[in-house]
């Protein structure tokens, strides 16, 4: 008897080993607690995993995890060389480490231990990436229009997203061959509306940008394409800057910050018109993205004006635009369908109720006569001042209250040398001082000198 005893003595132990082994070594492995599911597993790696060319300066970033029962959540890293991890902050609860100043041309691995306050943790996938081997020097960009521009080309990309779908875009960059060892601020430009965005990195707009010294990257959204021969459809289907492509956008940021010749510590996002809503979203959705600035270009706040709302309060029926904007989204504003499922989809759209989450500098662009919002002129702006309901540029009183209010560090409507202050909110009575004009129809090109000025002040920190 004795001997059978311990028998199963020893089996039972193995068996507790094996358990154990099994728990704190597998990728993606939870363990819980009786009652209690473990975190969701750690997912978005920046850098992103198995990329080359990272600053030796790199700091680790990941997504939030998700925990079943919303207890709060902290994370473990691991970090060092593959098969040889050490533990390099533990009980963290941001999503971002610095491992410290890392070698020159060398491979490294990580991995994030996501845990609840009940001590269920998650295991994440190790990641890898190696470091480039090239000491790089960041640049400041020169002022819009400098008498020495660089020299720039366009190269082509394509880029897997989270949905299995390939999207193809095009970078306008300094030419590399020219300026050896130098690494530049970067800017991921999105399009108004619907439209494709990759055969912008050849207009003359962003082509004047990256001659400033700055990397533009442009890029057609799942199922979008232009009419310029050459241009390539991307996979997937339309998403009207919902969360996919808010999500896409995500991985295309990760993508530039990864570029060896780009500065990951100046990298922002620039939009226009109804793409405000995919960037908002994306900066709200993934706080783990280190976008310096944000540049806003006359976006709708909300559905209301999304639809074109506002053109149907005057008493002319022909100026009305709203059936033209369900031809194209297939949804009217929520204040003219209040059904549940419009709603729904509203709630991913709606830049309002995304901007007060993002904590980098945001700078709104606006003209005094708007690129597509009524008054466009001095002969119907009296029927538009309709205040509470809609006056003069309302959707930018609206979309810098939302960022002050939701604690946006840095607000500021037009580039400094318009005059407005910083952090100053507006209502009807009180209106910020808007670009003459507007901003696209004048010989100043001001989206441009925009994302050239927020890019200056990350490099220089002291131009405002």
């Amino acid at each position: 008897m004795r001997g059978v005893y311990n028998l199963l003595v020893g089996l039972l132990c193995v068996v507790i080993v094996l358990a154990l082994s099994t728990g704190c070594s597998g990728d993606d492995n939870p363990t819980s607690t009786t009652g209690n599911v473990a975190p969701s597993s750690p997912a978005n790696p920046i850098p992103m995993d198995a990329s080359s060319g990272i600053s030796t300066s790199v700091t680790l970033r990941w997504s939030p995890c998700v925990d079943p029962e919303d207890q709060a959540i902290v994370y473990d890293v691991y970090f060092g060389s593959a098969g040889a991890l050490s533990l390099i902050s533990e009980g963290q609860d941001t999503v971002f480490t610095a491992p410290g100043k890392l070698n020159p041309g060398m491979s490294y691995a990580w991995r994030v231990v996501a845990r609840d306050a009940a001590g269920a943790e998650t295991v994440g996938t190790a990641w890898f990436f190696t470091t480039t081997s090239i000491q790089y020097t960041d640049i400041v960009p020169a002022l819009l229009l400098a008498d020495t521009p660089y020299a720039t080309e366009s190269e082509p990309f394509d880029l897997d997203m989270p949905t299995g779908n390939r999207v193809h875009g095009l970078i306008r960059r300094p030419i590399e061959e020219l300026y050896p060892g130098l690494r530049f601020p970067g800017v991921v430009v999105i399009p108004g509306g619907i439209n494709p965005g990759r055969v912008e990195a050849d207009s003359p707009l962003m082509v004047q940008l990256a001659e400033t010294g700055m990397v533009v990257v442009c890029y057609n959204a799942e199922g979008r394409v232009s009419s310029v021969p050459g241009d390539i459809t991307s996979e997937g289907v339309e998403d009207y800057n919902g969360y996919v492509n808010q999500d896409n956008l995500a991985q295309m940021i990760r993508y530039t910050l990864a570029l060896q010749y780009v500065n990951d510590e100046n990298v922002g996002i620039a939009t226009f018109s109804f793409g405000v809503t995919t960037a908002a979203g994306c900066l709200a959705r993934h706080p783990e993205l280190p976008v310096k600035y944000f540049v806003d270009g006359e976006g709708p706040s909300r559905s209301f004006v999304t639809c074109h709302e506002p053109r149907s309060l005057d008493d002319d029926r022909g100026n009305d635009k709203h059936d033209t904007v369900y031809g194209v989204l297939g949804h009217y504003s929520t204040q003219r369908d209040t059904t549940q499922a419009n709603r729904n989809f509203w709630s991913e759209r709606e830049a309002i109720h995304f901007i007060g989450a993002y904590r980098g500098r945001y700078m709104r662009l606006q003209g005094y006569w708007d690129h597509i919002q009524p008054p466009l002129s001095e002969e119907d702006f009296d029927d538009f001042e309709l205040a509470p309901i809609w006056w003069h540029n309302k959707h930018t009183t609206e979309m810098v209250a939302a960022a002050v209010d939701g604690g946006v560090p840095w607000v500021l409507v037009n580039p400094v040398g318009i005059g407005n202050m910083l952090n100053a909110t507006y209502d009807a009575v009180n209106r910020p001082i808007f670009i003459p004009g507007t901003v696209k129809d004048t010989p100043t090109p001001w989206y441009p000198l925009a994302i050239n000025e927020m890019a200056r002040l990350e490099a220089v920190q002291s131009l405002y």
